[in-house]
């Protein structure tokens, strides 16, 4: 009876997120609401099927009795319905961060002593667009595509030849792709097309955020995510639109929300 107990008792409490989240009324089905949800988000996506069967299951559990039948449930659910069970409400309950799940923590940096040569050459070969550039723990600036292209857009302007030596660092591009001291969560996009979020900033607002440049013509390269997200502290992850799961994070997504939630053996 004990398992009966924790699977009703997780079943409602994921019955009053969905609830909560969606705005929906007691007229509205469970299966209506988690098929909604499963549009919405990609761990409900994953588990539709089974949250439907486990729906079944409550069912079951709770059936009416025939007339002078005691309430017992006709049926009991297994130790690893109720792990899996476990993991989505408390997915629902204490969402991931986009830190944890999908931002890349292992990021190539720089310095503004590092040669562009040798900067430009690591991005080229591993595919990246981004370099953030440090000093010392501190999150100063970062090179962007869209650094070189308005670097060369300005020089043509002012009617003069940009020359990059082998002998140049990133300090001689320091005007397009710094930070402002007086602007520190760059809200007037001096460096263009990158944005920053606090570290614990969840998935989903980071879709949003996405998806609010985009609609303004402006598709960011990166997100820095720093502990109160602004420039000038330590940066602890860098999310790209690669990284979403709405794009080619979404396999990578789910394997980092098992992995938190799943318990560790030993």
């Amino acid at each position: 009876m004990d398992r009966v107990r924790e699977f009703l008792q997780l079943y409602n409490q994921l019955d009053e997120f969905l609830r909560r989240v969606l705005r929906a009324d007691a007229q509205r089905s469970h299966a209506n609401l988690l098929e909604q949800m499963a549009q919405r988000d990609p761990v409900f996506r994953d588990h539709h099927s089974r949250l439907q069967a486990y729906r079944a299951l409550r069912n079951s559990i709770i059936h009416v009795p025939f007339s002078g039948e005691s309430p017992e449930p006709i049926a009991e659910p297994r130790d690893d319905v109720l792990e899996n069970y476990r993991m989505v409400v408390q997915y629902v309950l204490r969402p991931p961060t986009a830190l944890e799940t999908i931002a890349t923590r292992d990021v190539f940096t720089a310095t503004w002593d590092t040669l562009i040569h040798d900067a430009l050459s690591f991005i080229q070969k591993h595919g990246y667009d981004t370099v953030p550039i440090l000093e010392g723990q501190s999150l100063v600036g970062i090179y962007t595509t869209q650094c070189l292209q308005r670097l060369i857009w300005h020089a043509m302007a002012d009617g003069r030849d940009l020359r990059v030596s082998p002998s140049d660092t990133l300090r001689e591009w320091e005007s397009e792709c710094a930070f402002s001291t007086a602007d520190p969560d760059n809200s007037s996009h001096h460096t263009s097309l990158v944005k920053f979020a606090p570290a614990d900033v969840g998935v989903e607002a980071i879709e949003e955020l996405f998806r609010a440049e985009a609609r303004q013509m402006r598709f960011l390269a990166a997100v820095c995510v720093t502990p109160h997200g602004r420039a000038f502290e330590p940066l602890l992850g860098l999310i790209t639109p690669h990284n979403l799961p709405s794009a080619n994070g979404y396999s990578n997504f789910l394997d980092a929300v098992r992995r938190r939630l799943t318990p560790h053996e030993g």
